[in-house]
């Protein structure tokens, strides 16, 4: 507003002067749309090698041990010292470009004052053109400089945004854009509202039926009318081939993805929610590969969960993990390191296993979790899972092709291209399946 007063004051001063006035301002703009492309150009090079720095690190903090094992150490930092030269450039010719053009455009005001005094300086010896006309000039340009400066530096906040934009828009998709700014009320001075799970609902499992389960067999990873039934007490096993659709049964199990069709009951019950119902303590899972926080055993053990001692013990037992842990100097406070980089693979793998543990769970699911563990701690653990199912009567199901498994399975589903190809005992299927038999003596 203060900025249309002043110009409207200047023409009726002097119209002509101000004309003459902004020429430099126009030509600001022109400039600015001419660099408003090398902005954004800059800003993307900027972010996209900040991202390469960013995945680089976290890449090193998860592959410590590989990157020990296999002397890599010398080429790894090579490389980080690489891309943050790549970097190092980025931010100097971003921040370079930037700076320039706030300088060019900043003199704008002392270009049009000169051009003014150029204009002026006839008129203002013959006495038309008055020294307080020339003050408020002066004064108004000031204000007016102002105004371009701060337009100049909203564009190009505008352009490096757009770019940030862009990235965000690659992550959560062209179809959720309009969610990004989508109004939402905040509810931080408001009472939460009673929320009531169907979790609280469940009852005690006697049995858990799948019919038809179906999801994306237009995909390589997808299954098509899978169905079982499964009793407390009982193990069921998934074998198959890679890419046979065994891990995309579990995610479906534990309410990873979503069903495309087909019904999940509990008790006969269909489940409303998968996602909300399919997880502790009904449901608890652990897949091939353990996930660790950096934060200490205990920590990754409970996940913020309250647990009796008796209960944390119970739970490393039956991982095999008791031992280990309290023979460690600072027990359950002892740090895991980045992503878990201070335990071994198998140690990984049995604190995951615990952590399953912990919940007491109805049906515990396993995607092969025990391949990280050698021989004699595998067998071992096994026995004590058969020492726990035993005593808890709750259901398993484990995708897994090793032939101790199966053995013990009391039933197995053999799955291939998403399908189930045979379904019963281990015994059965040797005699009816051949591709399953290929798989049983590996």
């Amino acid at each position: 507003m203060y900025s249309i007063i002043a110009i409207a004051s200047l023409l009726i001063i002097n119209w002509r002067v101000t004309v003459y006035i902004f020429i430099p301002l126009s030509l600001v703009i022109l400039i600015i749309n001419i660099a408003s492309k090398k902005i954004k150009e800059n800003r993307k090079v900027n972010r996209e090698i900040h991202s390469k720095v960013s995945e680089m690190v976290g890449d090193t903090t998860k592959l410590v041990q590989t990157i020990k094992v296999s002397g890599g150490e010398t080429s790894v930092l090579r490389h980080y010292e690489k891309l943050n030269n790549l970097r190092l450039n980025a931010i100097l010719k971003d921040t370079l470009f930037d700076s320039s053009l706030q300088a060019i455009l900043g003199g704008t005001v002392y270009i049009g004052t000169g051009v003014m005094m150029l204009v002026v300086a006839r008129t203002m010896m013959e006495g038309r053109f008055p020294i307080g006309d020339f003050s408020m000039f002066v004064i108004y340009l000031e204000t007016l400089a102002s105004c371009v400066d701060r337009i100049v530096e909203l564009v190009a906040l505008i352009k490096q945004a757009e770019v940030s934009y862009d990235r965000i828009i690659q992550v959560v998709g062209e179809n959720n854009e309009s969610n990004l700014t989508s109004y939402c009320e905040l509810s931080a001075f408001k009472p939460l509202e009673k929320f009531e799970s169907d979790i609280a609902k469940v009852t005690p499992l006697k049995e858990l039926k799948v019919i038809n389960l179906t999801y994306g067999h237009d995909d390589k990873n997808g299954i098509e009318d899978v169905s079982f039934t499964l009793r407390p007490g009982e193990v069921l096993a998934i074998a198959g081939a890679v890419g046979s659709g065994k891990s995309t049964l579990l995610n479906l199990l534990t309410g990873v993805v979503p069903k495309d069709s087909g019904e999940i009951l509990w008790n006969g019950v269909e489940m409303k929610n998968e996602k909300e119902f399919l997880q502790p303590p009904n449901v608890a899972y652990t897949p091939q590969l353990a996930k660790i926080f950096s934060e200490t055993i205990g920590e990754n053990l409970l996940l913020g969960k309250e647990a009796s001692d008796n209960r944390i013990r119970e739970a490393l037992y039956y991982a095999v993990f008791e031992e280990e842990v309290f023979q460690m100097d600072q027990g359950l406070l002892t740090e895991a390191g980045s992503y878990g980089s201070r335990l071994s693979g198998g140690q990984r793998q049995r604190l995951a296993l615990a952590r399953m543990f912990i919940h007491h769970a109805q049906i515990y699911v396993m995607d092969d979790s025990s391949s990280a563990l050698d021989g004699e701690t595998e067998r071992e653990f096994w026995n004590r899972f058969e020492e726990n199912i035993n005593n808890k009567n709750f259901g398993c199901i484990i995708a897994s092709n090793k032939k101790q498994i199966l053995q013990r399975a009391d039933k197995v589903i053999f799955m291939k291209n998403g399908h189930v190809e045979g379904c019963g005992k281990a015994e059965e299927l040797l005699e009816n399946c051949k591709e399953f038999a290929s798989i049983y003596s590996v």
